[in-house]
């Protein structure tokens, strides 16, 4: 994968200033190829015209086995006229596909992109490959609209649509057009002020709701055993960095359990781990809405978790990328108090410390567990425990904090230690 900064000053060399136009928007669509699409996965976009877009989603995609197919007529005839109400005079696009060939190879990005010098409704004539990102940004006649959507039928389930230049005509026949389909805005663009064009995000949704096994059977996929004592995660989750299988199991079945509101977890890198406890309380609302709980997860790294999250249809997950010892990271951030504080990111003593006291305003006063995981595997983590503890038992003695103060280390698979905390009667 080539860096932002170096994506868009390939895409920058498109122009004869070297100044793109909309530096924003192909650090949005740089995003959406890096975060969205899984590897293997395919893009397809409309409306190449000067090509940066792809370029910089191409940047995205190296090394990842991603194809991106880019549909314009403009390559076939070396010019394109386009009206719609906006521009009712239309304005015409100059290109050649020569040119843009050559400018793909100077770019390093041959064999990702492959272009179609043709409209929509001529490269949709017998599509069969299965879509996880379409980029709609051809001619903005509400005709040619309605028909470059037909592209969002060979959309997978989950898969995406950006929809650039979200007013007029294009708002228009998007919305009409996903009427009555399992399809959902996540993020809408207002109208700009400036002229500027603005893009929107849409998702498509899998006409019911993903159940439990067939969130298993993607969370399973690739597990192995380590030859000890344990499952351990498939490659594409993280392997060995990510928590064991048994353990996924154990946080699903406590959150189903609990029924907890808010949990708040470090360290989720792939979110293998955050994976698990977010599909909890995503069932937990089946038939019960009010009862969905939310996930807010912190790792100082972006290592795209959300490509999972969402072939797993969990939209209950907020993630901050931050320093989990750091508590500006946290203000502002949790709406609730916190059922369940999971410290998995840095196992040293000092680092556990530091995220029980951030976590310690939050925590909810009526119940509440606080944990951390890999405590057999790093002897660390055990000074911070007992630390801890010491901590919870002065504020009991100061009638303060929690009156039920209960322990469980588990020393077996990696180890993990649970420390619940209650202010109820029993």
């Amino acid at each position: 994968m080539i860096p932002l900064d170096e994506a868009i000053k390939l895409a920058a060399t498109l122009y004869e200033n070297g100044n793109p136009i909309r530096p924003d928007y192909l650090e949005c669509l740089y995003n959406y190829a890096k975060n969205l699409v899984p590897d293997g996965g395919i893009i397809l976009e409309v409306g190449t015209n000067l090509g940066d877009s792809t370029i910089a989603m191409g940047a995205a995609c190296v090394g990842r086995g991603i194809k991106i197919y880019t549909v314009d007529p403009v390559f076939r005839t070396g010019s394109w006229h386009c009206a719609d109400a906006h521009n009712p005079d239309g304005h015409w696009y100059h290109s050649s596909y020569e040119v843009w060939q050559e400018r793909i190879r100077k770019c390093g990005l041959e064999g990702i992109i492959e272009t179609f010098a043709m409209t929509s409704e001529e490269a949709l004539v017998g599509w069969d490959k299965p879509l996880d990102l379409v980029v709609i940004d051809g001619c903005h006649h509400a005709p040619e609209v309605l028909i470059d959507c037909q592209w969002l039928e060979h959309v997978k389930i989950h898969g995406y649509c950006a929809a650039d230049d979200w007013f007029d005509e294009i708002e228009r026949t998007v919305r009409n057009y996903i009427n009555g389909k399992p399809w959902q805005i996540l993020h809408e663009s207002t109208k700009p002020q400036d002229g500027y064009m603005v893009v929107t995000l849409l998702q498509k949704k899998r006409g019911g709701i993903m159940n439990y096994l067939e969130r298993m059977k993607i969370l399973r996929a690739g597990e192995s055993f380590d030859g000890v004592d344990c499952l351990t995660a498939g490659v594409e989750f993280g392997h060995g960095n990510a928590c064991e299988v048994e353990s996924g199991e154990f946080y699903y079945g406590l959150c189903r359990r609990n029924k907890f509101p808010l949990v708040v977890t470090t360290g989720c890198h792939f979110g293998f781990d955050t994976a698990w406890i977010a599909a909890a309380l995503k069932e937990n609302g089946i038939g019960y809405p009010h009862l969905e709980g939310k996930v807010i997860t912190v790792d100082v790294n972006d290592y795209g978790a959300s490509k999972l999250w969402s072939r797993l249809g969990l939209d209950n997950i907020r993630q901050i990328v931050g320093d989990s010892q750091n508590p500006k990271t946290y203000e502002g951030q949790i709406p609730r108090p916190i059922s369940w504080f999971h410290a998995d990111a840095d196992h040293s003593a000092e680092a556990l410390i530091n995220e029980f006291h951030i976590a310690l305003p939050y925590l909810d006063r009526k119940k509440c567990f606080f944990s951390t995981h890999d405590s057999r595997l790093d002897a660390r983590i055990g000074p911070g425990v007992q630390q801890v503890l010491r901590e919870l038992q002065d504020m009991r003695s100061n009638g303060q904090g929690w009156r039920l103060i209960s322990y469980l280390p588990m020393r077996n698979l990696r180890g993990m230690d649970l420390i619940f905390l209650s202010n109820e009667n029993y």
